[in-house]
């Protein structure tokens, strides 16, 4: 099994935080052009093979659209095990199509311009990030071991790391939870909390 460790780094502030939950930015970019009255689209980011990943619930597509189009005109149509149509509205001076009611996996969106179909190849397909998680034998497949195994590995941290310096307090876990550093002083809310996740590589996906 392999010895190397990375650090999943993850920080949080206790002041400022908002009072309600908010949307994700766009996690997908598509531009949309005007030829022989016809509209065509292309993917800028976030796809691959027409296909995005998701978090359930949360994300938007930023469209880029040609000279003339409003935002106003434009829908996208969601199609699978249900149907949803949604209406893209201005964010910050761009153009968002919310896929806040994203909660099926492997839905296929169609965007209109008006009435109009706007014609990409491949055909776009938006997906709840949860189809593509791998699976305990990919794990197996990748360390020739079970994910049981693999998670046994237990790094070990030098008594020399620094777990609380300038109001910054770190505390560094297994992928179980288990607390390996901490700080033994109190924390307030003026602290930016730091937590590393160390593992082996290969569970990256699973955490």
């Amino acid at each position: 099994m392999s010895k190397r460790l990375f650090a999943f780094l993850a920080l949080f502030a206790f002041a400022g935080l908002p009072g309600s939950a908010h949307s994700e930015g766009p996690g997908a970019t598509v531009e949309i052009v005007k030829d022989q009255g016809r509209f065509k689209g292309q993917t800028t980011g976030g796809f691959k093979d027409g296909k995005a990943f998701f978090a359930k619930g949360v994300g938007a597509i930023a469209i880029k659209l040609p000279s003339g189009a409003s935002c106003a005109s434009v829908s996208g149509h969601l199609s699978g095990a249900t149907s949803l149509v949604v209406r893209a509205r201005e964010e910050g001076g761009h153009c968002q199509l919310s896929l806040d009611g994203l909660d099926e996996a492997g839905l296929d969106l169609a965007i209109l311009v008006g009435q109009d179909t706007v014609q990409f190849a491949p055909k776009l397909q938006v997906l709840a990030e949860v189809a593509s998680q791998p699976s305990a034998g990919d794990v197996v497949s990748n360390l020739g071991v079970s994910l049981a195994e693999a998670l046994r590995c237990t790094p070990t941290i030098s008594s020399r790391t620094t777990v609380y310096e300038k109001n910054r307090a770190l505390f560094i876990v297994t992928p179980l939870g288990s607390v390996l550093a901490a700080p033994t002083k109190s924390i307030d809310e003026d602290d930016v909390i730091e937590v590393r996740v160390l593992a082996d590589p290969h569970l990256l996906p699973f955490l």
